[in-house]
């Protein structure tokens, strides 16, 4: 972590050059400084111009000049070299500047400003060359030009994204469940990212405003897949950002998950209605569609090689598929009674876990389609999710009941819980890949995870949401868990179980406040005291960078504390 300190005043906004070796800043201070991005050694400042704070920087596409926004109501433009003015203050807006970028071009500068309003201008000349453009009803803090220059976005606290034909200059309007904070276009302009004050992240169609509402990752980690609210999927390549294919569609009526088969070759959709559409993921063409009735689907699982489909539906059947003919391959024997929720493969591939509204788990046998192991008694209520431990020996469940079940697989016993913690419906649990973990994710707006073999929550609550989880689940590695919500984010949350130590991290990551120099742990225990001298410069684990005031930076590398006290001396020795 470099800690840079030259400013007594706060910065308001920051932002890399194109070749990423220098930070511009702006403070609250009116002025502007320019850092080493390696060495955090202050390369030209104090750069002043400004009579108010300075609320945007950003770097021209060529990396030789920056343009600036303030409070001052002006907009100026410096050159990196000498730090001095190019040209005369930008002057139009009646109200603070809260945003400011270069075109990729360099001809042009967008600027956004609480007067409501956005313009355009010529950066040689100063001259405005659109606007102001008008239609936002609060104040704009966010404008981006898309890099092919055919379009602006712009974010408001009027709870609206706007995109604008540069030419036109007609607006295609997005509307937001909250004040947008942040709007971004994509490399190949074709999407529209977003940040807002309910804490999510949001991604956008540029083109009609639709909004993506499901992401999956190839297991080679090149291509994303994703189906939005257009009722369309999409293939990106991770590295370009661009589409591989054309969009797939063939009248889905809403998409709820998109999935890679195992080896990557196949795409295939969770629908809301009959149909689990399949795809070719090189070419996009539709290989064959699986038809279940006139029922709703609402389970879908590839086999572990790749070659068969479980389907659950809401007639309370269980299919399976060959995944290469679409065809049904087997229907296993209809024993719920209620609509099936989850269904999911052991790792050999032999058997299949399913979970009901009728409360009940069953285990079946996918050769014969009979019932192997169950009915498993004693949820009270629906049972949401199941799923098998890799190595097959465990089955975990999540109910509407709050609770979490550990099943062993072979007897049907209930070998741990319930667990309790949870105060609303489990909707999705998952083990670790070491299977000595389950994490679970729930109407509460909580996930937890939770040590098999303590039978205690080792992290969370946490709270990082704002609407229900749908699903949680380790990443392969195990040292992260990925949720998915219906607040439409994708969080991706790092994990520190081995010993206490993991919870220092997950306290102090997010967070320095300590209480009377104290910093507490998840329990309120005294984890680490602080000298009254450096407590205002407490700076969370997760910076890797920071700018100005006076910082402390703590190493937990080797922290120990509690029932790990004697790994001190382990070290030592």
């Amino acid at each position: 972590m470099k800690l840079l300190n030259n400013s007594i005043y706060s910065f308001k906004s920051v932002s890399f050059s194109p070749d990423g070796t220098l930070i511009v800043s702006g403070s609250t201070g009116s002025t502007i400084h320019i850092w080493d991005a390696k060495t955090g050694k202050t390369v030209m400042g104090t750069l002043e111009g400004h009579t108010d704070g300075v609320n945007s920087v950003s770097f021209s596409s060529d990396g030789i000049r920056i343009v600036s926004g303030s409070d001052d109501c002006t907009i100026r433009v410096l050159d990196v070299a000498t730090g001095k003015a190019v040209i005369k203050p930008l002057k139009g807006h009646s109200d603070s500047v809260n945003s400011v970028s270069f075109a990729l071009s360099g001809t042009c500068i967008i600027s956004g400003s609480s007067d409501n309003s956005i313009r355009v201008w010529d950066a040689k000349t100063g001259k405005t060359l659109l606007g102001p453009m008008m239609g936002h009803t609060k104040s704009v803090n966010s404008v981006s030009f898309s890099p092919d220059g055919t379009r602006i976005a712009s974010g408001s606290d009027d709870y609206t994204i706007r995109i604008w034909d540069v030419v036109t200059q007609l607006t295609l309007i997005v509307a937001s469940e909250s004040r947008i904070k942040s709007v971004s276009f994509s490399p190949d302009s074709m999407r529209i990212i977003s940040g807002s004050n309910d804490h999510t992240i949001r991604i956008w169609d540029a083109k009609t405003g639709d909004r993506l509402k499901s992401v999956s990752i190839s297991l080679d980690s090149t291509r994303i897949v994703s189906g939005s609210s257009d009722n369309r999927i999409r293939i990106w390549d991770v590295e370009t950002g661009n589409t591989l294919v054309r969009p797939m569609n063939n009248r889905i009526k809403s998409i709820n998950a998109v999935s890679f088969s195992p080896d990557g070759t196949r795409i295939f959709s969770d629908s809301s209605g009959d149909l689990i559409p399949t795809w070719e993921a090189t070419t996009g063409e539709t290989v064959w569609k699986l038809r279940d009735d006139t029922y709703w689907v609402n389970s879908v699982s590839f086999s572990p090689d790749g070659t068969r489909i479980v389907s659950g539906s809401s007639n309370n059947i269980i299919r399976l598929w060959d995944a290469e003919t679409g065809k049904t391959s087997v229907q296993l024997m209809n024993k719920h009674t209620n609509s099936v929720s989850s269904v999911s493969f052991s790792p050999d591939g032999t058997r299949i876990v399913s979970g009901s509204w009728d409360k009940t788990i069953r285990v079946w046998n996918v050769n014969t389609g009979r019932t192997v192991m169950g009915p498993f008694e004693g949820h009270v209520e629906y049972v949401n999710s199941v799923s098998f431990s890799p190595d097959g020996t465990l089955i975990a469940s999540g109910s509407d009941d709050t609770t979490v079940r550990i099943w062993d697989a072979e007897t049907g016993e209930t070998v741990i819980g319930p667990l309790k913690g949870h105060t609303d419906c489990v909707n999705s649990v998952s083990f670790s890949p070491d299977s000595t973990r389950i994490v679970s994710g729930s109407r509460d707006m909580t996930i937890r995870v939770w040590d098999i073999g303590t039978r205690e929550t080792v992290i969370g609550p946490s709270e990082d949401h704002i609407e229900l989880i749908e699903c949680a689940s380790f990443l392969l590695h195990g040292t992260h868990v990925v949720s998915g919500t219906d607040d439409n984010t994708i969080p991706f949350s790092r994990l520190q179980t081995k010993y206490s130590a993991g919870h220092i991290y997950s306290t102090f990551s997010e967070s320095p406040r300590t209480e009377d120099g104290w910093i507490l742990g998840p329990n309120s225990e005294l984890l680490i005291w602080v000298p009254p001298g450096i407590r205002s410069g407490l700076c969370p684990l997760r910076n890797t960078l920071v700018l100005g005031g006076d910082p402390t930076q703590l190493d937990l590398t080797n922290f120990v504390h509690g029932n790990a006290w004697p790994l001190c001396r382990d070290r030592l020795a």
